[in-house]
Parts: C-alpha cells; structure tokens; sequence
C-alpha cells in the first residue's frame, strides 16, 4: 500500500514539473496599419526536432501555443493578400509566456490598393479552413460571374476587383450560401465573407 502512494506522488511530480518547466508562445497578427488579422495561419517549428504545430488566428488577430519545450523556435505567419512573415529563431523559456507581433505586409496585390477593391480572408466552416470553395462576385442581375476565387489550403482567399456592389456565392462539397458586398469605394475588404451558423 506504502509502495503504491509513493509511486502515486512520484507520478504526480514528475507531470507537475512538466507543465511548470512549460513555455507558451503567443502571436498577434496584424496588418502594417495594425490591423488585426483574424484567421491567419500560424505554425510554431522546434529547431531542434523540426516538430511542428499549426494554429489559427482567433477574431482578435491572436493566436498561442502551449506547453512547449523550453528552445528556440521558428515561426511563419500566412495570410491571404499578404507576404508570409518568418521569425527565428524564437527563444522560449520555461514557465514564460513569449510575445511576439507579426506585422505582415501587402503581397503582390498592394499597388492595386489605392485603385481597386482588394477581397481576401479566411473561409472556415465548424472551426476548420473551408477548402477548395469558389467564391463568385456578380454585378447586378447578371448571371454570368465577373469574378472567381478559389480557397487555398487554408482556406484563403485574395484577389483584386473592380469597386461596385456584388452579388456573391459560395460553393463547396459540403457549403453553400449567397449574400452581398458593398465595395464600391476601393480599398481593403478582409473577412467580409462569413459561412452561416447552422442552426
């Protein structure tokens, strides 16, 4: 009985220096303006063992990776619109919560900002990048679409129109929704796609 409380403490020791000996590493993606950047894709690389996670930006731009080992690490930010941003390396240290910025610039679609609408964002659907969906503008009652986009792999989307108010559809195996967009003044239009809640 002895023997199996002290094998019992021992056990639990050991997994509470673990999560105390614990690093967290925290990123907040913004555009150059600071903007956040909700539903960038993050993944956090250990240098030493090339072990990798990837997160998703939440509604405020942030996203954090838990229990990791003390190290050094890399870090790339991807966005739809925007130059993948890489860090490293990213020192973490136990029992610390590491901050770090990323600030992404415009990709090839920025000398188009200042003359055009720029559309672009993450698709997500029950918390997973909605992939391979085609995004349709119309202008009017037209039926013929002026312009498609397609979701990468992580579920974003980027591309350059012509500032007007649209007509949009949306269309995947598993998804299918319409709405509208107004973007008739030119400029940035992030995340102004949403999948409907199901009810």
């Amino acid at each position: 009985m002895l023997d199996t409380i002290w094998l019992l403490r021992w056990w639990l020791l050991i997994l509470l220096s673990h999560y105390a000996l614990a690093a967290e590493l925290c990123v907040t993606a913004t555009d150059l303006a600071g903007g956040p950047l909700p539903g960038a894709s993050v993944r956090v690389m250990d240098l030493s063992t090339a072990a990798g996670q990837n997160v998703l930006t939440d509604s405020s731009g942030r996203a954090c990776v838990k229990s990791l080992a003390e190290g050094s690490y890399s870090l790339e930010v991807r966005m739809g619109g925007f130059l993948n941003t890489e860090y490293h390396p990213v020192v973490v240290t136990a029992d610390r919560v590491r901050q770090v910025t990323a600030r992404l610039p415009f990709g090839e679609i920025e000398h188009h900002y200042m003359h055009d609408a720029v559309l672009c964002g993450t698709l997500m659907s029950s918390a997973q990048p909605l992939v391979g969906a085609e995004i349709c503008l119309f202008r009017g009652t037209q039926s013929k679409a002026d312009y498609c986009l397609k979701t990468d792999e992580l579920g974003q989307y980027a591309g350059v129109v012509r500032p007007a108010k649209y007509r949009f559809s949306v269309a995947s195996p598993s998804v299918r929704f319409a709405g509208t967009l107004d973007m008739t003044t030119p400029g940035y239009y992030r995340n102004r796609i949403a999948v409907p809640s199901k009810r």
